[in-house]
């Protein structure tokens, strides 16, 4: 079993060009804990962790993947990881109780298998180190406005079970109140079809001087002319995302909005089973959401504005 005893950070404060660097430590002694997105995947989400933190190949990922036991997995709630969520924390602790869906597994890889792991890892009571590129906002309680980015590094190491007791490891056993999930592997064949919008026809040279080849590699520029995001990222920029990806700018009054509104809604959870018939509010959720994609933009403005989510400028200044 793999248990980080402890994370330091090294963080840049990003204000205006001037950068300001701190160095903290936070106690967090736990097995490898990984925060899978609302929209993503949770299985992808570990393997990708586990490559990128301790330089694993694709083969010994399969292994451990394959070597996940199957009736071993266990869903429980837990509340947000110290130097996992500490950016959920920073944000949203102040209005909002946060609770994570939290899957418990365990991987057994066999002796002969686990040569390459072990190459990376080290054997039992030697420790590595591994580095990530976070939001440091709310970690070791640090309380900055302006968006704060930097490394947080780990030191990791194999423990023996019974030293992991002794040690109270978080994460290392569920609670006595978790599900009993069991997941299975079967093979299934797939399809799909991307579709995108190119600055001009193959082999030929677009408005903005690039030219559409048959390499499949990303261009500087959108098919609208328009920078990448990557491209903010390089110059400092907090973006969404690499690649697509929406930013929206929300003040604090307007976050207390939404959520006023999500609790008038009466929003169903995601995690929630469907039951017979549907009542008033799950009626009018779906009815929400039906208009919404099925409405052009200012259709969407107007149901929003009539909900009372969004506040018309003219009105608030009259």
């Amino acid at each position: 079993r793999l248990g980080h005893g402890s994370s330091a950070v090294s963080g840049i404060g990003l204000d205006g060009g001037v950068s300001a660097a701190r160095h903290d430590f936070v106690a967090d002694c736990r097995v490898v804990t990984v925060l899978c997105k609302h929209h993503g995947l949770w299985l992808p989400a570990v393997l990708h962790y586990l490559q990128r933190a301790f330089n694993l190949s694709d083969t010994v990922v399969e292994r451990v993947m394959k070597g996940i036991i199957t009736d071993g997995v266990r869903l429980a709630k837990c509340g947000p990881p110290p130097t996992v969520c500490h950016h959920h924390a920073n944000v949203c602790a102040e209005f909002l109780d946060l609770d994570y869906d939290a899957i418990y597994l365990r991987s057994r890889v066999s002796a002969k298998d686990c040569g390459g792991l072990l190459e990376k890892l080290g054997t039992t009571g030697q420790g590595t180190c591994s580095e990530e590129a976070v939001f440091l906002n709310g970690f070791g309680g640090s309380c900055e406005e302006k968006v704060a980015i930097g490394q947080i590094s780990r030191m990791w190491a194999w423990v023996q079970k019974d030293d992991a007791l002794r040690r109270d490891v978080e994460g290392l056993t569920p609670p006595e109140t978790a599900q009993p999930l069991t997941l299975s592997w079967h093979d299934e064949h797939t399809a799909s079809l991307l579709i995108g919008i190119e600055s001009c026809a193959p082999l030929k040279e677009d408005l903005f001087g690039g030219c559409h080849t048959p390499s499949a590699r990303s261009q500087e520029l959108s098919a609208f002319g328009k920078r990448k995001w990557r491209d903010f990222r390089k110059g400092g920029m907090c973006v969404p995302a690499d690649f697509g990806g929406t930013q929206a700018t929300m003040t604090r009054q307007d976050f207390e909005i939404v959520i006023a509104k999500c609790k008038e809604l009466e929003l169903t959870l995601p995690s929630a089973t469907l039951a017979r018939g549907d009542s008033s509010s799950a009626q009018k959720e779906r009815m929400i959401f039906r208009i919404l994609l099925q409405s052009s933009p200012q259709e969407g403005r107007e149901m929003l504005l009539q909900e009372g989510f969004i506040h018309d400028p003219a009105k608030a200044s009259a």
